[in-house]
């Protein structure tokens, strides 16, 4: 009779946990999508530009310490651009200042972020990739046709 019952607790015990997994995993689904869906609806320079140059170009360029005259601290700052004019060249990452310095070597100059480590890979090519896409500071990620690889790089499944 004990083993019975033992049979039965185990299988029941089996059934509450089975049951408990697989509902996690079906609101851990609904709430992935719905997260997707708000991401998706954001501005791109928002959610990922925004963010690589509050971390790395805040510090020295903002209101109160405008380094070269530039002013990062918002979009309309940014089109002002610095002492020697614009910063960005719509469509063209190449002839933009802030491309250009990002991807200097860190022994030069004109290098930035100064003094910070260089941008990473991924954020180098997310603002190449903005730049040359048209430097849209309110377009939204699904107004974009993304190239796979910026799909890789934001790790989106659309």
């Amino acid at each position: 009779m004990k083993k019975y019952i033992f049979t039965i607790l185990f299988i029941l015990i089996f059934s509450v946990v089975w049951y408990l997994i697989l509902n996690f995993n079906k609101n851990k689904s609904a709430t992935d999508i719905s997260e997707l869906e708000l991401t998706y609806d954001n501005s791109f320079y928002t959610d990922h530009i925004e963010i690589i140059f509050n971390k790395n170009c805040i510090v020295c360029h903002q209101d109160n310490k405008k380094k070269g005259g530039l002013n990062m601290i918002s979009p309309n700052k940014i089109k002002m651009g610095g002492n020697n004019g614009s910063v960005l060249i719509i469509g063209n990452a190449y002839k933009s200042e802030i491309y250009k310095r990002i991807i200097l070597p860190v022994s030069e100059k004109k290098h930035m972020p100064k003094g910070k480590p260089a941008l990473s890979n991924y954020e180098i090519k997310l603002i190449k990739w903005w730049i040359n896409s048209g430097a849209s500071f309110s377009k939204k990620i699904k107004e974009y046709i993304l190239p796979e690889r910026i799909k890789i790089i934001l790790d989106v499944k659309i």
